[in-house]
C-alpha cells in the first residue's frame, strides 16, 4: 500500500507556510520587516497568536513565536502564509529581523537557571547496590546533547477544515501532544 508524505498532499486552495528565523542568537527583537507582501500573502507573528504563545516541551516551555526575545540562532519569530511555496522562501530571504543583539550564552552553569533550558537527573534501580557490586567503577561528568531522531520525511503538516474540526495531517509519535497543543495555540 503506497502511502504518500504529508508535502505530498494537496489540496484545492491550499496555503503553504515557511518560518520567518531570527539570524542573531540573542537579543530583544526590534521590528520584523518584510519585503512588500502581494495581497494574497500574510505574516503571522507572536501577537497574532489568539491562545497560549508558549508550548511545553518535556518539563520546558518554550515560544511558539519569539515576541519580544531572542534566545537561539535560527529562532522562528514569524510565519509567511501564501499560496505560492517558492515565493514564500524567496519573501523569507528578504525578511529582516532587526534584534538589539546581547552577548550569547555558551556553557551555562548548572546553577543559572535563566540560561539553562532544560536539565534532567535519571536514576533506574538501587544505583549504590548495584556500584557495590560491580568488578569495576568508572566516574566522572559527562555531557550530551539532546539527540532528534532522523524523520523519513520533511518536518510539516496539513490542516483543513473537515465538517465543524479541524484536521491535521503530520508524521508524529505524539498525537496526544499535538493535540493539546494545538488546541491552546488557536485558543
Amino acid at each position: 500500500m503506497k502511502r504518500d508524505f504529508v508535502t505530498d498532499i494537496s489540496i484545492p486552495g491550499m496555503l503553504h507556510c515557511i518560518t520567518v528565523r531570527a539570524k542573531v542568537s540573542r537579543g530583544r527583537i526590534l521590528s520584523i520587516r518584510t519585503p512588500k507582501l502581494p495581497r494574497e500573502v500574510t505574516i503571522i507573528t507572536a501577537e497574532d497568536i489568539p491562545g497560549d504563545t508558549f508550548v511545553s516541551v518535556g518539563d520546558t516551555e518554550v515560544p511558539v513565536l519569539a515576541g519580544e526575545v531572542v534566545s537561539y540562532y535560527g529562532e522562528p519569530v514569524g510565519l509567511l502564509v501564501g499560496p505560492d511555496p517558492e515565493e514564500l522562501a524567496l519573501l523569507a530571504e528578504d525578511a529582516v529581523v532587526t534584534v538589539d543583539e546581547v552577548e550569547p550564552v555558551y556553557e551555562p552553569d548548572a546553577d543559572d537557571e535563566d540560561h539553562l533550558a532544560a536539565q534532567r537527573h535519571l536514576q533506574i534501580g538501587d544505583a549504590n547496590k548495584e556500584l557495590d557490586r560491580s568488578y569495576q567503577v568508572v566516574q566522572g561528568e559527562y555531557r550530551s546533547a539532546a539527540q532528534e531522531h532522523m524523520y523519513s520525511e520533511p518536518l510539516a503538516a496539513l490542516a483543513t477544515r473537515e465538517e465543524s474540526n479541524l484536521a491535521i495531517y503530520t508524521a508524529t509519535q505524539w498525537v496526544h501532544h499535538t493535540h493539546r497543543t494545538c488546541s491552546a495555540v488557536l485558543g
